[in-house]
């Protein structure tokens, strides 16, 4: 189970939306139960993710605060600016690391993420 108490493993990417100017990046999954579940991440203003492609499986999303042991080092990692990593050592933004077991991978800064249950997409045959 994830921080967010949601089971994100193996959650497979359906979407991802982006509005710059509310500063708002989701990206829409389906959980292994068929659930299928958007994460809005308010406040991004920086994020890179890559490897968009066919199949996009998660590993995690893993959430980096200040405070947490290995922060900085995980800042150091995904190469952020020291503007960003500044920020999220003073508790002002949050890390988010997307760990993919396969496609999209990458990270989002943001103020905070919550989850928005969608819809099922489990089909009766």
């Amino acid at each position: 189970m994830s921080f967010l108490n949601v089971p994100l493993h193996d959650a497979e990417v359906m979407g991802v939306r982006m509005d710059l100017e509310k500063q708002l990046l989701q990206l829409d999954l389906v959980l292994h139960t068929g659930e299928a579940v958007r994460l809005d991440f308010q406040g991004a203003e920086e994020w890179s993710l890559s490897g968009l492609g066919t199949q996009n499986v998660l590993f995690a999303l893993r959430e980096w605060r200040a405070g947490t042991d290995g922060v900085a080092d995980c800042c150091e990692e995904w190469k952020l600016d020291a503007f960003w990593t500044q920020k999220i050592l003073a508790g002002e933004l949050v890390l988010y690391e997307c760990e993919p077991s396969v496609g999209m991978s990458g990270y989002i800064v943001a103020r905070t993420v919550t989850v928005a249950r969608t819809s099922s997409m489990k089909t009766t045959v």
